[in-house]
């Protein structure tokens, strides 16, 4: 059966002729076996994932994982701890991202620049300290429901995901002028 998998199209062709031809209980049965074969497909490439996914980040809980407009989308029910990561992005050559975490997402003393890959929504606290590259918090979770910390990141000056980002913004800016005041006097 693989043969006619070749080309990735050539059993859905022949399904087209024998609809074609009337013959459509046979095209039928060939478009479930398309069908059978895509999802067997993608569920190896979901397990394949999944196993470089906690191979790479610690993940306390369940992992839920799918593929949406050729996309791997992960949701945890637990708690994503993602420590001293040397890349710049959460996901450099993987197209994926979190969507949902219940617990807490920890990305402490990571080399990443922005907030791409996070999850959208985080149920327990967003942690992000000593990350000395993190730019911009674009890509924070829309929603965090425990409290979110921002520490100890030096070149953080792009608040523009952030809740309350230009007031994180208005505030800094006024410590700053405050510290320079102060060492003037």
């Amino acid at each position: 059966m693989d043969y006619f998998r070749e080309d990735g199209n050539t059993l859905n062709k022949v399904a087209d002729a024998l609809n074609k031809r009337a013959d459509v209980a046979h095209a039928v049965e060939l478009r479930k076996i398309v069908k059978e074969q895509d999802i067997r497909e993608q569920n190896k490439l979901i397990n394949e994932f999944r196993e470089w996914l906690t191979s790479e980040y610690k993940i306390s809980g369940t992992s839920y994982i799918s593929i949406e407009d050729q996309r791997y989308i992960i949701d945890i029910e637990g708690n994503v701890s993602i420590k001293n990561k040397n890349s710049r992005r959460l996901f450099k050559d993987v197209n994926a991202e979190f969507r949902k975490v219940s617990g807490n997402f920890d990305i402490s003393k990571c080399k990443i620049e922005d907030l791409y890959g996070c999850p959208k929504e985080v149920g327990g606290d967003f942690t992000c300290q000593g990350c000395k590259s993190l730019r911009s918090t674009k890509g924070f979770p829309k929603k965090v429901s425990g409290k979110y910390t921002f520490t100890d990141c030096p070149n953080l000056k792009d608040y523009t995901d952030a809740p309350c980002g230009n007031l994180i913004e208005i505030c800094n800016t006024a410590l700053q002028k405050f510290k320079n005041w102060k060492s003037r006097v």
